[in-house]
This record gives structure tokens, sequence and C-alpha cells, in this order.
């Protein structure tokens, strides 16, 4: 996802017009760039903040996630609790039935604040230690890590939790389907463009139409993917945490020398193979129900 920024340029109108239309029926707050506060009589379903922090004094029915801002809990919350780039601090009434993890920012957690599931704050030593170049180095990976995360974030809520869960169910029943899955949508992407490249003025139309289906496709395996692999991280099934720290780990292993280029192509089979084949997260045998149907017509 190393043109997630451009990515998110291209989607994010739509993305937020959907994700307004969702959160009126679900109870979920989404804001980009202005802070949430709950108060302690209220409740909300999930909680993200893009740019922005949370204060939750009230109650939660759903996660806390904030990327590039703080949290602070003071309330409820049934779900997790996760900063990513933020402080996350834990008041004396705070009580979060989930993890609560603390990503590229300090956890504070006062002695009365109960947490059942796990509390996280993985350290940085090399980014503690390092001088204004190395953070100049650092800086386009923290973009591009920190948009695989919003963009992750955003088609969770767009999908739903049970889409990206058939993902997942889809990934652990098929893996080596899902990759041979993924290899068959490049290889047919190939094919396409060079075959549509030759059929007249409407070619371009057509092919940035397959163009925006393969990103599409792309964006909504890797968010099943980053769930599949933050499930085996966190104590968090299908919830949104999970699919935070799924991105998190994805985008740390994609930037590894030599190793991050085989992670690249692998997370991309996977992310386009799982996807193919749930049929965007309908069902685990959506595809090969689409080549079965003929056959069973036909009896």
């Amino acid at each position: 996802m190393k043109n997630a920024v451009l990515m998110i340029l291209l989607v994010l109108p739509l993305l937020v017009v959907q994700l307004r239309a969702d959160t009126d029926k679900s109870n979920d707050v989404v804001h980009i760039g202005k802070s949430i506060s709950v108060a302690p009589n209220e409740t909300v379903g999930d909680a993200v903040c893009v740019g922005c922090s949370i204060r939750m004094n009230g109650r939660a029915t759903g996660d806390l996630v904030a990327v590039g801002g703080g949290i602070q809990v003071e309330g409820n919350v049934q779900g997790d609790v996760v900063a990513v780039a933020g402080h996350l601090r834990l008041g004396s009434n705070a009580f979060v039935h989930g993890d609560a993890v603390a990503v590229g920012g300090t956890l504070q957690r006062d002695p009365g604040s109960r947490v059942n599931g796990t509390v996280t704050n993985p350290r940085t030593p090399m980014m503690a230690g390092v001088g204004g170049m190395a953070m100049l180095l650092l800086v386009p990976f923290l973009g591009a890590l920190a948009a695989g995360i919003v963009l992750s974030i955003l088609c969770w809520l767009i999908l739903g939790q049970a889409r990206i869960e058939t993902i997942v169910a889809t990934l652990r029943a098929q893996t080596a389907l899902a990759l041979l899955a993924g290899l068959g949508v490049i290889v047919g992407f190939v094919v396409l463009v060079i075959a549509l490249h030759w059929t007249g003025p409407a070619s371009p139309f057509i092919i940035g139409v397959l163009c925006l289906l393969l990103f599409l496709l792309a964006v909504v395996g890797y968010t099943g993917v980053s769930a599949w692999i933050g499930e085996g991280v966190t104590s968090s099934n299908g919830r949104l945490a999970a699919v935070v720290v799924g991105a998190i780990i994805v985008g740390i292993l994609q930037t590894i020398p030599v190793v991050g280029l085989v992670a690249i192509v692998v997370f991309a089979l996977f992310a386009l193979g799982g996807a193919a084949l749930s049929g965007f997260g309908t069902q685990t045998d959506w595809l090969a129900q689409r080549f079965s149907q003929p056959h069973a017509g036909g009896r």
C-alpha cells in the first residue's frame, strides 16, 4: 500500500458520504480532524477519530480508535481502546472490557482503572534516539503506515464486521487457494488491460474502471488480511482493534529490506484472493458458487 495516500484522495469523499449514512444507523461516531467527547450520560457505538482525540466519560458499546491523536478514558468501553501515534490515558473510573493498546505514544494508567484484556504499549527505541535526518527518512514510512490504517478503518466501517469476518474465514479455510486466486486476479487484469488497449477510444475509460475495481478489491482484501493477522496478536476476534493492529504489523513487515518485498507480494496475493473468493466478503464460497451455477442450471 505504498500508494495509499493517493488512494485516500481518490476514494475518501465517497467513503465519508457512506460513513455518515452508516453512522446515523449504528450510533457510531467517526470524525476526521474534529475531537470526540462523550459525556457521562451519553452512549455511543464505535468511536473513530483520525487526526483528532477522543475523551470518553460515558459508555461505548464498541471500540475506541484514534489515529494521530490521543484517547482519555474515564468511562466504560465494551470493546477495545487503540491509540496510534497518540497517548492513551486510563483514569480511575475507566473500565475497558477488551484490550488497551498504545502504538507510537505513551500509556498512562491509573491504579483504579480496570482492563479485562491485555494492555500493550510497544516501545520504539529506534525512533526515540534518532536525529533529524533519520526522522526525515521515517516520515514517508509513517505517512504510508497511517494511510493504510485509515483505509482499513474506513473499509471496516463501510462493509461492516460481518463481511470482514467472512474474508478472514475465507483466508483461514482456503489459504493456499487464496494465493492462487490472487495470482489469477493479477494475471487476468494484465491480460484484460493488454486486450483492451486496442479496442478504440473507449479503452482508457474501460481500463480506468478495471483499475478502480482492482484498487477496491485490494483495499477490501487488505482489511481482511489485517483482521486475520491482528486476531493472532490481540484477544479481539474480528473487532476493529484487530484490524488496526494487523494493519500496523502488515505495514511494518512490508518495509523490512528484502523480506519486505516478499511480504508485499504475499500480502497482495492474499488480499486480492481473499476478496475475490468471498465476493467482497459476501460468503466464503462466493466465487466457487459463481462457477458452479451454469452447471447446476444445465442439469
